[in-house]
């Protein structure tokens, strides 16, 4: 029986701007590789009222065989733009620029109906912003640290279901999100819940995914829904999301 893959961390425990909007993580994206498939390249692009955010990645099976537990490595590079207001600037319109990225190890325990991972990575993440802002300790700079996720997910009687969790030493960002959806041959549809924080900034979003299998290699998944959110640097609001990713394994 072909298990579909989980494809851990593909969510990224990522705020833009601490105290401001921002996008969040790719989507986990689940496509059914052959036997013997032993890497996935995945990206998204993710954009919300005031910030987007973009990245391309990979997950290489050191067992070459992506359906098998065992020992995995993970990259990931990503960029994103956002703006804020800040009162303490005469209300000025702040835009910042982030690039992102990571590289580690992890080990995925595959089961027929449950898959278990964790992994543990060397992060970096570079801030600019276009107009100084003394309120906001995390706004410029480069920054060192280890990011870490866990993740649980899987199939049965054609419902999909995953729980991804990631935490970065790097400005203590958080992201979480549940997705349980039903699966109609090729298409999957359902509900998803992502939850982001830092030391600055909180956001919850409701929404809904649908991944649709192109290939047994390839699929695609959009996502969108409401997103709330507050910062600590002041403001607070609704707006929505939506994002587009892709999968594919060789």
């Amino acid at each position: 029986m072909k298990k579909t893959i989980t494809l851990l961390a593909l969510g990224i425990a990522c705020t833009l701007n601490a105290g401001t909007v921002a996008p969040g993580k790719a989507p986990m994206i689940q496509p059914a590789p052959e036997q013997g498939d032993s890497t996935v390249i995945f990206g998204d692009h993710t954009r919300r009222d005031g910030a987007s955010y973009s990245n391309l990645g990979f997950i290489h099976a050191l067992n070459n065989d992506l359906n098998q537990s065992g020992i995995f490595l993970r990259g990931m590079v990503g960029g994103g733009e956002y703006t804020y207001q800040n009162q303490a600037l005469q209300d000025d319109i702040v835009t910042g620029r982030l690039l992102d990225a990571d590289l580690g190890v992890g080990y995925r325990h595959v089961t027929q109906y449950l898959t278990l991972g964790a992994y543990a990575a060397a992060h970096v993440r570079d801030r600019n912003l276009d107009n100084n802002d003394a309120s906001n300790d995390l706004s410029t700079g480069t920054r060192w640290g280890a990011r870490f996720g866990l993740e649980a997910s899987g199939n049965i009687n054609g419902f999909v279901y995953s729980a991804i969790g990631q935490v970065s030493t790097v400005e203590t960002a958080i992201w979480t999100r549940g997705r349980i959806g039903y699966n109609f041959g090729r298409v999957t549809v359902g509900p998803e819940f992502i939850y982001l924080n830092d030391a600055m900034f909180d956001e919850r979003r409701f929404g809904g995914f649908v991944t649709v299998q192109i290939l047994n290699n390839l699929s695609i998944t959009a996502s969108g829904g409401s997103a709330d959110f507050g910062s600590a640097l002041g403001g607070k609001g609704n707006t929505p999301y939506g994002a587009l990713g892709f999968a594919v394994s060789f």
